[in-house]
């Protein structure tokens, strides 16, 4: 009964450090040295047992996301049902929207940034740009090029380490043939990240996805997490109705003319 008493003793200390292990950064040494107390059972006396150390590498627990920097605002949405919208866009107009890399696991991921562009209008273009600390656009991010986002120090406060803000800029076209007043235009930023991981994530942890592998946002499947801005296009109304007879006709110099004063004479 001692032993098992000590046995179970140990047990817990260890799971108490590997549990202590959620969120720390991948490749961090976790030792755990446990302590077991117990009754000598010939004299009664207490006696401790402590284990040897054992040192524990936490491994690379990944997970990223795209979001819109509005909060509220929900993600997996399509061009017809999002909520961010700008209505009587003209030509050559340009649209920018707010949004977050956020990267939600213990190691550094790159997140391989391109437009989905699924219903749009053709003719618009759509860039991505990061965003500086004083808020200004900074540089341009290419097409299909991967933006590194760091994971976040549970050590530190204050800051989220792993989030890089960016801004989506769609400029319409001027073209009238392709620009209407039935054009609908829109565009979403899509995130993958390529696996890294060796077929033994204890030797090769990369990572923590498959070498091989293409993963999408939240591990979702492709073309469910997306975060679209949709943009309508100005719509001049002509009427093509006479006037009706002002109410309070005016002469040439725009003053008040009251009938029959300002009536025409007949010819």
């Amino acid at each position: 009964m001692k032993r098992s008493t000590q046995l179970i003793a140990l047990m817990a200390a260890l799971a108490a450090g590997s549990a202590s292990a959620a969120g720390t950064l991948a490749g961090t040494t976790i030792e755990n040295t446990a302590t077991a107390t117990f009754d000598d059972p010939n004299t009664g006396t207490p006696q401790n047992s402590t284990s040897n150390t054992v040192q524990t590498v936490v491994l690379p627990k990944p997970d990223f996301d795209v979001v819109y920097t509005t909060s509220g605002i929900a993600d997996g949405n399509t061009l017809t049902t999002t909520p961010v919208l700008t209505t009587g866009a003209v030509p050559g107009q340009v649209i920018e929207t707010p949004y977050s890399l956020v990267n939600k696991g213990n190691t550094p991921l790159s997140i391989v940034l391109n437009a989905d562009t699924t219903g749009s209008a053709a003719g618009a273009t759509v860039r991505y740009y990061l965003v500086n600390p004083d808020g200004s656009r900074g540089a341009e991010i290419p097409a299909g090029s991967a933006v590194p986002v760091t994971a976040d120090n549970p050590a530190t406060t204050g800051v989220d380490e792993g989030i890089v803000k960016i801004v989506q800029v769609i400029t319409l076209p001027t073209d009238p043939a392709l620009i209407t007043p039935t054009s609908v235009f829109g565009a979403s930023p899509e995130g993958t990240v390529a696996g890294t991981a060796g077929a033994d994530p204890l030797v090769t942890p990369g990572n923590g996805y498959a070498s091989g592998t293409t993963v999408q946002e939240e591990n979702k499947a492709v073309n469910t997490d997306l975060q679209f801005t949709r943009v309508t296009v100005y719509a001049p109304a002509l009427d093509n109705n006479p006037n009706t007879n002002p109410g309070t006709p005016v002469d040439s110099a725009g003053n008040p003319c009251p009938r029959p004063a300002c009536r025409r004479s007949p010819a």
